[in-house]
């Protein structure tokens, strides 16, 4: 009989996310791990369809077909707008005061994806530090809607509970090399001054 070595776990004992053999995309897993989350939030800032009407060379009124107002078309503007968004998050949970309640303030991730299509949209991992989740999805859904009023964000399906950080974060990285859609990472202002010391960027040599 000959001998035979086995390693433990074996790979069908292994998440999906422990198989991907992209060592960038398997940094970002190990990197957001580490810390702790609450939901994973999913914000579309494409535009719902809205009816659009032109004149064609003889001075006849057209309907233009599949027309979207979409004005948060690049992954700058999403990153800018989302930490806009944070203030106004804040406030609406902690108060007028706060900016100064570093400790309070709910910490975020983003990864920003822009599709073939020319549209952005981000998957957020959020540590609510204790703060009531009714109130934070409140308060982000009324940030979003304050900016983008059309915009396409489903409360009931954009905010999901985390149980494996590593699983959400292997999920917003599904694009990392997607040729065909633009990828960034963003983080809140809190998270990135109270880590931005640390060792934990993902990036290729």
């Amino acid at each position: 009989m000959n001998n035979t070595e086995f390693t433990y776990p074996a790979d069908w004992e292994k998440e999906y996310w422990e198989l991907d053999t992209d060592p960038v995309r398997k940094a970002y897993v190990t990197w957001l791990k580490r810390y702790p989350w609450d939901l994973f939030v999913s914000v579309n800032f494409r535009q719902k369809q809205i009816p659009c009407t032109t004149k064609d060379m003889n001075g006849d009124g057209i309907f233009l077909k599949n027309v979207i107002s979409a004005p948060w078309g690049s992954i700058s503007d999403v990153e800018n707008r989302l930490r806009v968004m944070d203030a106004r998050v804040c406030k609406e949970l902690l108060g007028r005061n706060w900016a100064c309640k570093g400790e309070e303030r709910p910490e975020w991730v983003a990864f920003v994806e822009k599709d073939e299509d020319g549209f952005a949209h981000a998957h957020l991992l959020v540590n609510l530090k204790g703060l009531d989740k009714a109130k934070f999805v409140t308060g982000f859904s009324k940030a979003t809607r304050y900016f983008a009023p059309k915009a396409d964000i489903r409360p009931r399906g954009a905010f999901k509970e985390i149980y494996f950080a590593a699983g959400a974060t292997y999920y917003g990285t599904k694009n990392l090399k997607d040729d065909r859609k633009e990828f960034a990472l963003t983080v809140s202002p809190t998270f990135r001054k109270k880590f931005q010391h640390k060792q934990g960027t993902a990036s290729i040599g």
